[in-house]
């Protein structure tokens, strides 16, 4: 669970004599979720009732991409204790190509919107409120950085971060920067798939 300047986890199946080696996963990856928190939640505050895919789809991108698709030294020796040959730096950048073109896809089709905006206790008929919040909400700001580019989304990233520092931002706050780097019809056809009018 996350509080700013705080994090708790919950390692008693990882602290036992014997267990699985698949704890260790989660609790690298547990870790670097809510270390994520400290920027986007600690840092920028949001409305995690009325918005929650704002803290926790920027905090799952980010765990995603500093932790699962980038080549680290913890997750090498996560690899290594389970024995795992799948996470190499080839697989790595395999794994980065194949999100990039499934994200490109989404952005070519018509594709049907999944809408994110919407409150804890009112999600889209039909959407898992974890899923809304988590998941989509993550798919969001990748897709946005494939449609904007990598270093125009970071370099928003980081505006929407320092204009917000220690201050509360909302969606339209993160659209508003979004769009100051990129307005184009592309990006604005991705944010229409995810935010309802």
């Amino acid at each position: 669970m996350e509080y700013p300047g705080l994090i708790m986890i919950d390692a008693s199946g990882f602290l036992q004599k014997k267990h699985p080696l698949d704890r260790y996963n989660e609790l690298t990856e547990d870790v670097s979720h809510e270390v994520g928190h400290q920027w986007f939640y600690g840092t920028v505050g949001s409305d995690e009732y009325m918005e929650p895919w704002l803290d926790e789809g920027l905090t799952n991108l980010l765990e995603n991409g500093v932790y699962d698709l980038t080549y680290t030294k913890s997750k090498s020796y996560c690899a290594k204790l389970m024995h795992s040959k799948f996470y190499t730096r080839k697989n790595v950048k395999r794994a980065n190509k194949i999100l990039k073109e499934n994200a490109n896809q989404f952005i070519n089709k018509n594709q049907k919107a999944n809408y994110i905006n919407y409150p804890v206790n009112n999600p889209p008929k039909g959407v898992d409120t974890e899923d809304m919040a988590y998941e989509l909400g993550m798919d969001f700001p990748a897709i946005l950085k494939v449609a904007i580019g990598e270093t125009k989304f970071f370099d928003a990233l980081h505006d929407y971060y320092q204009t917000y520092y220690l201050k509360q931002a909302t969606a339209q706050d993160f659209l508003n920067i979004i769009r100051k780097y990129d307005n184009s019809k592309k990006v604005n056809n991705v944010i229409n798939k995810f935010i309802d009018p």
